[in-house]
C-alpha cells in the first residue's frame, strides 16, 4: 500500500506531466511556466528535505512529460507536408538527375518523373518552382541524398536524420551549459529544447535547424579552438546567415580559426564543384535564384526580419520601408560594432559578444522565418551564465520563452537589450541604488 508521501509525489507527477503533454500539443502559450519551474527545479534538484524531494519529481516528471509529448507532437504532425520537407525533397531530385537545380524549367520536368502525394498549390509554385532553389550549391549536398528516396521514404530519412541531431544537439547544450549536474543535466537540457516554440515548429515545417543548431553548438563549444572554422563552415552551408559569425573570430583575433574557416570552405565548395560542377556556383552569384522570389513573401507572417516588419507596418509605401531598412541596420551595425570594439579586451564579455553577433546578423537578414529562434537557446544559456541569483536567472529563462513567441525579430531586440545590461551590470547598479536611496529618502 502506496504511503500518502508516495501518493502525494505521484500525484505532482502526473499533474506535470498531463499539464505539459496537453500545452505540448493544444495550448503552447503556457510552456514558459513549464521551462521555469524545471530550471528552478533542476537548480534545487540536490536540496535536502521535502522540498528538495518535490523539485526531484518536479524535474523527472517535466523529462518525461516533454519526451512523450514530443513524441507525441512529432507522430501527430508527420506526413507529406508541402512546407519544406517538399522542397527538399525536389532540390534533391533535381540534383541527383544531374539537373540545373537553379533553373526553375529544370523543376517543373522533374515533376514528371517523382511522386509527390500531395497538391502542389499555388503559393508552392510561385515561391519554388518558378523560382529555384535558393541554397548554396554545398547545401545542395545535403539535399541530394532525398533524392535517391521515394517520398515517403526519403521522408522518414529526413526525419530519423533531424531527430537524431535534435539528441545531438541536447548533449551537447548538457556538455557544455550543464556539466556539472549528472542526468540532471541531461533532463534540463532536454525539457529546455523540447519545451522551446521554435522545436516544435521545425518538426512541423521539417526544417534544417536542428542540424544547424547542432553545429554552432560544436563551434561555441570549441570557440578556442582552430576546429571552431570547420564548423562554422558547415553551418553556414546549412543557413547562410551563420556567416554573421565569423566576426567573432576577427573580435577575438584568432587568426588560425579564421584560416581554417577559409580553407574548410573552400575544400567543401571544391568537393562540392566536383561532384555537381562549376556552373551552380557561377548562377548562384550572377543569376541568385533570391532574386526571383516575389517581394510579397517578405511580408508574410512567418518573415519575421527588420524589413518584413517595415514592409507589414508600409505595405503601400516600400520605397520609405528600404530606406528605414538600410538606416536603422547601419544604426544597429555602428552601435553593437562600437560596443565590441571598446569591450574586446575584456575577456570576460566575450561570450556576449557571440549573442550580439548572431542577434543582430537575424535582425538584418531580410528572410529570417519564425523557427530561427532555436538557435538563440544558445545565447540564453550563455547570458544565464551571467546572472548569480536563481531568482534572476529563473525570471529571465521565463521572459525568454515568453518573448519568443512574440517572434524572432522582437526575441532578438530582448536579446541585445540583455547584452547591454548584463555589459553595463555595473552602472545600471549604481543608478538603481540612487534610485533605491531617493526613494528611502522621500524625495
Amino acid at each position: 500500500m502506496y504511503s500518502k508521501y508516495m501518493l502525494k509525489h505521484i500525484f505532482i507527477g502526473l499533474i506535470l506531466i498531463v499539464s505539459f503533454g496537453y500545452f505540448s500539443l493544444f495550448a503552447y502559450g503556457f510552456l514558459p511556466v513549464f521551462a521555469l519551474i524545471a530550471y528552478v527545479s533542476y537548480h534545487k534538484f540536490k536540496e535536502p528535505g521535502e522540498m528538495g524531494n518535490i523539485y526531484r519529481t518536479s524535474l523527472i516528471s517535466l523529462f518525461i512529460a516533454s519526451v512523450i509529448a514530443f513524441a507525441a507532437y512529432v507522430f501527430k504532425h508527420y506526413g507529406p507536408r508541402d512546407w519544406d520537407f517538399t522542397c527538399f525533397f525536389l532540390y534533391g531530385n533535381v540534383a541527383v538527375s544531374g539537373m540545373d537545380f537553379y533553373n526553375p524549367k529544370d523543376f517543373y520536368e522533374i515533376l514528371k518523373t517523382v511522386q509527390i502525394p500531395i497538391t502542389l498549390n499555388d503559393g508552392f509554385v510561385r515561391e519554388v518552382l518558378e523560382v529555384g532553389c535558393p541554397y548554396p550549391p554545398p547545401t545542395v549536398l545535403l539535399f541530394s541524398i532525398l533524392g535517391f528516396f521515394t517520398y515517403n521514404d526519403a521522408l522518414l530519412v529526413w526525419t530519423v536524420l533531424n531527430i537524431l541531431f535534435l539528441i545531438g544537439s541536447i548533449f551537447l547544450i548538457r556538455d557544455i551549459f550543464f556539466n556539472t549536474k549528472g542526468y540532471s543535466g541531461i533532463m534540463i537540457s532536454t525539457i529546455l529544447v523540447l519545451s522551446f516554440m521554435s522545436t516544435l515548429i521545425t518538426i512541423f515545417y521539417s526544417q534544417t535547424l536542428f542540424i544547424l543548431l547542432f553545429f554552432l553548438l560544436l563551434f561555441y563549444k570549441f570557440r578556442d579552438k582552430p576546429i571552431a572554422g570547420v564548423f562554422l563552415s558547415v553551418a553556414i552551408f546549412i543557413k547562410p546567415f551563420a556567416a554573421i559569425l565569423f566576426l567573432y573570430f576577427i573580435v577575438r583575433k584568432q587568426k588560425l580559426t579564421a584560416s581554417v574557416f577559409i580553407v574548410s570552405s573552400l575544400v567543401i565548395s571544391a568537393v562540392t564543384a566536383a561532384i555537381f560542377g562549376i556552373q551552380p556556383f557561377i548562377e548562384y552569384f550572377f543569376n541568385n535564384p533570391n532574386l526571383r522570389e516575389p517581394e510579397w513573401l517578405f511580408m508574410e507572417t512567418t518573415n519575421q526580419s527588420l524589413l518584413a516588419e517595415l514592409y507589414r507596418n508600409l505595405p503601400d509605401n516600400k520605397s520609405v520601408a528600404n530606406i528605414l531598412y538600410y538606416i536603422i541596420s547601419g544604426v544597429f551595425l555602428v552601435s553593437f560594432g562600437s560596443l565590441i570594439y571598446y569591450k574586446k579586451e575584456q575577456l570576460n564579455f566575450q561570450n556576449i559578444f557571440f549573442v550580439i553577433i548572431l542577434s543582430v546578423g537575424l535582425i538584418i537578414y531580410p528572410s529570417g522565418q519564425c523557427n530561427y529562434p532555436e538557435v538563440h537557446l544558445i545565447s540564453i544559456l550563455i547570458l544565464l551564465r551571467y546572472f548569480n541569483r536563481l531568482e534572476t536567472s529563473a525570471f529571465f529563462i521565463f521572459l525568454f520563452y515568453l518573448v519568443s513567441y512574440a517572434g524572432l525579430f522582437y526575441l532578438n531586440l530582448f536579446l541585445l537589450l540583455a547584452s547591454v545590461m548584463i555589459i553595463f551590470k555595473g552602472r545600471f547598479d549604481v543608478y538603481f541604488f540612487e534610485i533605491r536611496n531617493t526613494l528611502k529618502s522621500g524625495t
